[in-house]
This record gives structure tokens, C-alpha cells and sequence, in this order.
């Protein structure tokens, strides 16, 4: 009788021991096949990243292309309305209205050494570029 529950405990023992290993094995696998799956994933987005990134770049340089040529225009435009001295008294209301026609913030008028002389900004009058401000 020992020998018969002594070998029905070995099976046990082999089965519970086949189905750790079993389990291990499995989860191990499942492991490996997620971290698989998440690199494929990642390396897909990454691609996509790249794409987007790439296009973008090209439209910011039509973009730069287009608004270099649209501000060259406008401001070829103020220049022509500044030309016309009987319409402007150089007022500072003048150029505001000018700067809204043209659709800019603010126009300044420099002299030969780059320091504002004149525009719709009394306030930065005397400025230059090297001003800080």
C-alpha cells in the first residue's frame, strides 16, 4: 500500500513540477512576445514621428518662403505710402493707420545710424536695435 501512495505522490510531485515549468515557460514567453509587440509598436510610431516631423519642416519653410515675399510686399507698400507726402502729415496716427492697413503691429522709421526716429510707437523713439529692448 506504501509503495502504490508513494508512487501516486511522485506523480503528483512530476505533474506539479511539468506544470511549473509549463508556467514559467509560458509566462516567460508571453514576457517576451509582449516586449516584442511594444518595440514593433514604438519603432511604428517612431516612423510616424519622423514622417510628421519631416513635413513639417517642409511646410515651415513654404511657410517662411511665402511670408517673406508677403512682408517684402508690405513693406514695399508702406514705402510707397510713406512716398506720398501729401497724404501723410508723419503722425503717429498715420502710421497706426497705415500699420492697420497693412495688417503689421508696428511701423519704425530709422535713421542713417539705426536708431528710431519716427512710427507708431513714440515710446521707442531713440531705440536701436542694440537697445535691448
Amino acid at each position: 500500500m506504501k509503495d502504490k501512495k508513494t508512487k501516486i505522490r511522485d506523480i503528483h510531485s512530476v505533474i506539479t513540477i511539468v506544470f511549473l515549468f509549463v508556467l514559467c515557460g509560458s509566462i516567460l514567453l508571453q514576457i517576451k512576445a509582449n516586449k516584442h509587440n511594444a518595440q514593433t509598436a514604438c519603432s511604428i510610431i517612431i516612423d510616424q514621428l519622423k514622417d510628421v516631423i519631416e513635413e513639417n519642416d517642409k511646410n515651415i519653410k513654404t511657410l517662411m518662403v511665402t511670408l517673406k515675399d508677403e512682408y517684402t510686399i508690405r513693406a514695399n507698400m508702406l514705402t510707397y505710402m510713406l512716398d506720398e507726402k501729401d497724404i501723410l502729415t508723419n503722425s503717429v496716427d498715420d502710421y497706426k493707420l497705415i500699420a492697420d492697413k497693412i495688417k503689421v503691429d508696428e511701423i519704425h522709421i530709422f535713421d542713417s545710424k539705426g536708431n528710431i526716429i519716427s512710427g507708431s510707437n513714440p515710446e521707442y523713439y531713440g531705440y536701436n536695435f542694440d537697445s535691448g529692448k
